[in-house]
């Protein structure tokens, strides 16, 4: 139990570093962060506004993938230099490497609004010169990942893997909603803009 708690408070750190460095480079940035909301999936940054520039936008969305890879590493480390401590702990350090590393990679996913698609994002902003149309582009493949997955988890529920494929099933419908959402939020706050 005493293993299991300090890896859950572990995991929540490492959750907790990945979304600090969002907003310590937003606010780096000049872009105000009101709160972090962390949740199942890992967390949100509350900031204030939009970033106003492509490079701050790919700036603030790597910040947090980075940090992930880096905690990654450092359990890695650990993990390499305590071979010889109990096998439990040595495997939940090695648990916690991995998920770093695997959230770090999914996060990575170029479909908005994961930060993979806040960089696809950012550097469809700089050619295109339109943050909106940049938008819509990274969100509608992220509604395309978010379908992958959907499509992915049925297969696995229909072949008996039934857990997981519902959960990567649920995956996809949020990722999907929250690309939807995020396209409609910026559509109308452009539409709105000097009104």
């Amino acid at each position: 139990v005493g293993v299991s708690l300090v890896a859950s408070i572990l995991l929540f750190g490492s959750l907790i570093a990945h979304e600090v460095m969002h907003s310590v480079v937003a606010q780096a940035s000049g872009i105000p962060v009101h709160s972090i909301t962390l949740f199942i999936f890992g967390g949100v940054s509350q900031i204030s506004k939009e970033p106003e520039k492509p490079g701050d936008e790919v700036r603030i969305a790597l910040a947090g993938p980075l940090t992930s890879l880096v905690c990654g590493g450092i359990f890695f480390g650990i993990w390499f230099l305590t071979k010889n401590a109990p096998t439990m702990i040595h495997d939940v350090i090695l648990w916690l490497a991995e998920t770093n590393v695997i959230l770090a990679v999914f996060n990575l996913i170029p479909g908005f609004p994961l930060d993979g698609g806040r960089v696809l994002r950012g550097i469809l902003w700089r050619q295109k010169r339109n943050m909106r149309d940049a938008t819509k582009v990274a969100a509608s493949i992220g509604r395309g990942v978010g379908y992958i997955f959907i499509i992915g988890g049925i297969f696995l529920i229909f072949y008996g893997v039934v857990f997981q494929g519902f959960w990567i099933a649920f995956i996809g419908w949020f990722l999907e909603n929250a690309a939807a959402g995020s396209y409609r939020q910026v559509a109308l706050t452009d539409m709105l803009q000097g009104h």
